[in-house]
């Protein structure tokens, strides 16, 4: 919700290409923690679905505050949408941060 508000309201992209970026490039450092690809690259792939979504939403700027509202509802309302349906793609992208989770206590267990 965070990020459609930056992007749709204040037109802020910075957070949402940094994660964007992270979420794209954590699958190879998933396998570099040990993980194996073929068994989390459905739980990958969810997650970089929603931030696809995220950002096509993003880029649809309307130019008044109202249209601006309007388009932040409607994007909102579809992502709770995707995200609310049962053994659906809430629980893989749950399920992968876990695993980046891991895999960052893997790296600096300090």
């Amino acid at each position: 919700e965070h990020l459609l508000r930056s992007l749709i309201l204040e037109g802020q992209a910075d957070e949402f290409e940094r994660l964007d970026a992270f979420v794209k490039g954590s699958l190879k450092w998933s396998t570099e923690c040990g993980y194996d690809e073929f068994t989390i690259e459905m739980f990958y792939d969810e997650l970089v679905e929603i931030f696809e979504y995220i950002g096509a939403s993003g880029k649809e700027m309307a130019t008044d505050g109202s249209a601006r509202q309007s388009r932040l509802d409607a994007s909102l309302s579809g992502l709770r949408e995707r995200l609310n349906v049962e053994n659906g793609p809430s629980e893989s992208c749950t399920w992968y941060m876990r695993v980046l989770t891991a895999c960052e206590m893997k790296s600096n267990p300090d």
